[in-house]
């Protein structure tokens, strides 16, 4: 008897196994090369929107919509050379009765500094709310084209982390309501 000889494709040869081991290798360190990329920038922008200066401004920004959407058109805003000043009713969280406030914007220098003040008669009260804001490059307040129906503020703030030096432009533009 003769026994033939036949080959066996069934297999994977050790020099496929080498190549596909290689090829899976380089896949898995570009993939982790991205992710560690894609970390380091999310933390970078979570460090920027989270200092300080950040969440200062936020709050700024929402006094001022709030301050001159709160205010009529018959109490128009007093806007000066780098003073802001809006006369407007405060409603209080969970019911209780409004109150007129005074928000008081000063940009003085590099530093933006925002008072919220109640008035009784015609007297303004200390603060109940206070916010300076370090760092400011620049701020303009300004009517709208419109005048006495809106008003504009603009902010550039200096918000360096480490050796990254970074500047950021806040806009902010609210209508005043028309009672």
């Amino acid at each position: 008897m003769t026994k033939k000889k036949t080959k066996n494709k069934k297999g994977v040869t050790l020099m496929e196994l080498m190549i596909a081991i290689g090829i899976a290798a380089v896949v898995t360190f570009a993939v982790a090369i991205m992710l560690a990329d894609n970390l380091r920038a999310w933390s970078t922008m979570y460090n920027r929107m989270h200092s300080d200066e950040a969440e200062n401004v936020y709050a700024v920004r929402r006094i001022f919509d709030r301050a001159v959407r709160s205010a009529s058109r018959y109490n128009t805003p007093s806007i000066e050379d780098n003073r802001l000043a809006v006369n407007y009713i405060e409603y209080p969280e969970g019911g209780g009765t409004p109150f007129k406030c005074q928000a008081l914007f000063v940009y003085s220098g590099t530093t933006l500094t925002v008072t919220c003040s109640e008035i009784i008669g015609s007297v303004v009260q200390p603060p109940f709310e206070s916010w300076t804001i370090p760092n400011v490059i620049q701020c303009r307040f300004k009517q709208a084209t419109e005048p006495g129906r809106a008003i504009q503020m603009l902010l550039t703030i200096d918000n360096t982390i480490g050796n990254q030096q970074q500047t950021f432009d806040i806009y902010a533009c609210a209508y005043l309501n028309s009672l």
